[in-house]
């Protein structure tokens, strides 16, 4: 089996291809330009998005399934999906929040889901706004895990999220009730250098708007965080963890691409 995946949003794709390759599979990864955050296994081509997808077309044909990452960069009328049905491999497109809810509603984006031969999300609650849709939960990275730290205690680590209206706010409040010195990050941190960035801190709060856990908030977990979630305190996080495993989402990912 040999699998293309197409852009990389917050790096599970990189995280997908790696758990793929390890299962034997043939994965790569085609992205346009360079994830900011420096993920692994990208092969950019830093072409106009027109080419891009072009390209993607050509390459597609040499795989047996062709694995895209949301819908926030389809061109026009989404053409370049409909170019794709005509490919030999099967289409999987995989949702990751934001764009499937805001245009769930539009007839445009419900035919194109259609068509293709597979809808994952990356989180719960988005089945509910297209039912047909598998969940696929977010993998964890391995490298995230606990630190020897002891001065991280009494510290918590907010990072503002543009849909999270006046969550600092709250949060600033919080950290006052509980005793605990604040870092809020208005800056991006590589990936490489996010384990020991997370393990500086005893509470990471995580986002509030939407009935889910980060992928962030998954690796302040992984790396010994108390995650206060929508929903408060995180209370099972070795069965959360578990669930989110890379090997465990990688072994869900291939049923999904056998049953294909």
């Amino acid at each position: 089996m040999k699998v293309l995946h197409v852009t990389n949003v917050a790096g599970v794709a990189s995280l997908l291809v790696e758990g793929l390759r390890s299962k034997g599979i043939g994965a790569d990864l085609l992205v346009q330009r360079p994830h900011p955050y420096g993920f692994a296994h990208e092969t950019v081509l830093d072409i106009p998005w027109p080419l891009f997808w072009m390209r993607v077309l050509k390459l597609s044909r040499e795989y047996d399934i062709t694995h895209i990452h949301s819908l926030a960069y389809w061109v026009s009328f989404n053409i370049h999906i409909l170019a794709l049905k005509t490919s030999r491999a099967k289409l999987l497109i995989h949702l990751h929040g934001t764009e499937l809810r805001k245009s769930r509603s539009k007839l445009l984006t419900r035919a194109v889901l259609e068509i293709c031969d597979q809808v994952l999300v990356s989180t719960l609650d988005l089945v509910s706004y297209y039912p047909k849709a598998i969940w696929l939960p977010n993998p964890m990275d391995p490298i995230f895990k606990p630190l020897e730290n002891r001065q991280r205690q009494g510290k918590a680590l907010y990072l503002p999220k543009w849909y999270d209206l006046n969550k600092e706010e709250t949060v600033r409040q919080k950290c006052d009730k509980m005793d605990l010195e604040l870092t809020v990050m208005h800056k991006p941190i590589s990936y490489s250098q996010m384990p020991s960035f997370l393990n500086r801190f005893e509470v990471f709060f995580d986002q509030s708007t939407i009935p889910s856990l980060s992928k962030t908030a998954l690796e302040a977990l992984a790396c010994g965080c108390k995650v206060l979630s929508w929903k408060g305190l995180v209370t099972n996080p070795e069965k959360t963890l578990k669930n989110h495993s890379l090997e465990s989402v990688t072994e869900k990912l291939l049923q999904v691409y056998q049953k294909l």
